[in-house]
Formats: C-alpha cells, structure tokens, sequence
C-alpha cells in the first residue's frame, strides 16, 4: 500500500489575540501621523506662508496640540513596521526585512528630527529671533556633515523602506494590490505635497484606511501564510 503524505495547511502568522494587537498596531501608527497634520494645518493658517518657526509663535497652542500627538509616533511606526515584516516575511522575506529596518532608522532619524524641532519651538516662543532659528534649522544643519548623515538616515529610508513594503505586499496572496501600490508611491507623494499641511493631511487619511483595511484582514485570517514555504524569496 502506497502512503502519500499530504502538505498540511500552513496556519496563519497570528492567532487567537495576537491578531487583535497586531490589527491595533497597524492602526496606531497611520492615525498618529494623521492626527498630527490636522493641528499642525490649523496652526499654519494663523501665519500663512511662514516657515514653521514663524507658526510656532502665531499659534503656540495648535502646536502644542500637534507635540503631544505626535510624540508617540515613532515608537509606533516601530512597532508598524515590525507588524509588517511579520506578516509579509513568509511571503517576501527580503523585501520584508529591507522594508523594515530601512523604516526602523527612518524612525530613529525622525526622533532626532523631532527633538530639534521641538527645540526650535520653545526657543522661538521664549523669544529669540525667529529668522535667526530658523536659518540654523535650514541652512545650518544641512551644512553640518551630521546634519547631512541625518538626512540620509531620513529621506531615502522613506522612499527604500515603503517600496521594499509594497514589494513584499505583493508578493502576497491576500494583500489587496492596490494597498501594494500606495505604499510604492506613498512616499513620493508625501515629499510632493508635505510643504501643503492639509494636502498632508488627505495623503495620511489614504495611508490610515490601507493600514485599516491591513487590520481588518488579520483580525479575519490573521495574515496566512503561503501553502508552499519555498516562496519566501
């Protein structure tokens, strides 16, 4: 008698309320970041066209608003990303891990990005000149060779960690490709309207709903695996 030994099903990457803490995860993240805009637009309309020392000061308290919801931000898209490598690593596991620790450091260079700007903030609302901050927050620091090591960790981490995201989203059998798609152009759209808070704030509200639309699908399959293990190239 011949024995075939059939391929079990592989299970899904979170069970049981594991996928209510990843589903909350992917949520956090997105809508700290689009909270973040809309205090941050209505601060600006009360100094239209000026640079954001200049918003500081015309409207200390929407900016105090935008500081203390954007503050769990990046320990958030940490643990985002790391959701997100879980749930893609079966599938793509090279894109998976360059998505998420290219994030990861964009992470980390966004806490040293925010902590100058916080910094900016309470100088120029304790009263010193707000051209002259301003200028050192500009010109000064990208003038600094640390300023430049920051930048790099900053800007093309974005660009290398949201494609590296959609890439492995695709591979996927259970990602809509459309969610694939945004994350792989969400960043150029970020750079292109991120001077225009409120256009921030409609570009973040899409990147919230495809985190959303994520959420909802771990909590019904908690993120399956592939049948075939060897797809994880």
């Amino acid at each position: 008698m011949t024995i075939v030994e059939a391929r079990p099903t592989a299970a899904a990457v979170f069970q049981g309320s594991q996928r209510t803490a990843a589903a909350i995860f992917l949520v956090l993240g997105p809508l700290f970041m689009f909270l973040l805009y809309i205090p941050s637009a209505i601060a600006q309309a009360a100094a239209p066209g000026q640079g954001d020392a200049a918003v500081a000061v015309a409207s200390p308290t929407w900016t105090a608003v935008a500081w203390i919801v954007g503050a769990p931000i990046v320990p958030a898209m940490i643990i985002w990303s790391i959701v997100v490598l879980l749930m893609t690593r079966p599938w793509a596991r090279i894109a998976a891990w360059i998505g998420c620790v290219a994030m990861f450091i964009q992470a980390s260079a966004l806490a040293t990005v925010g902590g100058m700007e916080l910094l900016r903030d309470v100088l120029v609302q304790n009263g010193m000149d707000t051209a002259t901050v301003q200028q050192s927050m500009d010109s000064g620091i990208t003038a600094n060779p640390a300023g430049v090591v920051l930048a790099i960790m900053f800007f093309p981490t974005e660009i290398i960690g949201l494609i590296a995201i959609g890439i492995a989203f695709w591979r996927t059998k259970w990602v809509p490709r459309w969610i694939a798609v945004l994350f792989i152009v969400f960043p150029f759209i970020d750079f292109a309207v991120n001077s225009t808070k409120w256009a921030s704030v409609a570009a973040f509200a899409v990147f919230l709903a495809a985190s959303v639309v994520l959420a909802l699908r771990v909590l019904r399959d908690g993120a399956p695996r592939p049948a075939v293990p060897e797809h994880t190239v």
